[in-house]
């Protein structure tokens, strides 16, 4: 058990699991919009940024609140789902983390990402088969992608999840 934690934790290291912005937004081109809002930043990213701020100074309850909110404002945009993920993993409730990477896989079934942080969380909260399943999924996603990086770090992950 100690070396499955020890591998997940080195996963977590390498996805650099933090409050990451970059993650691109997944929108729905139907979503009507104010006019005047058109062509500023998606619906939600004010809260998105707000939780981002809250979880640096350590205020995760409010935090994950605000990505509550980006996700009611805007519910086809991966970012808060993945934020929202990561920030129960930090704070060890790993049955939440799930939770909110599930509901993003439901908006982009072939996300590499998300599988990859899914095989994470499913290993931290002991579900090994799941994690196994969710690392392999991630890897040929990102084989497929052509993303050698992620690939490297999937494969990684799968290495040492099947080594227990």
């Amino acid at each position: 058990m100690n070396r499955l934690f020890s591998v997940l934790l080195v996963a977590l290291l390498l996805t650099g699991c933090g409050l990451r912005s970059e993650t691109q937004p997944v929108e729905n081109k139907e979503v009507k919009k104010a006019p005047e809002a058109q062509s500023q930043t998606p619906a939600g990213t004010d809260f998105i940024q707000a939780g981002i701020e809250l979880i640096k100074k350590g205020d995760v309850i409010n935090g994950i609140h605000a990505f509550d909110e980006a996700i009611k404002q805007n519910p086809t945009n991966l970012q808060p789902y993945i934020l929202l993920g990561q920030t129960y993993m930090h704070a060890n409730q790993f049955d939440q983390a799930v939770d909110s990477f599930l509901a993003a896989l439901r908006i982009a079934p072939d996300h590499g990402e998300i599988y990859y942080m899914l095989a994470i969380a499913n290993g931290l909260r002991g579900r090994k088969d799941l994690a196994v399943n969710n690392a392999e999924k991630a890897l040929l996603l990102f084989q497929k992608d052509k993303d050698g990086e992620n690939f490297k770090k999937a494969l990684v992950l799968l290495q040492g999840l099947s080594q227990e």
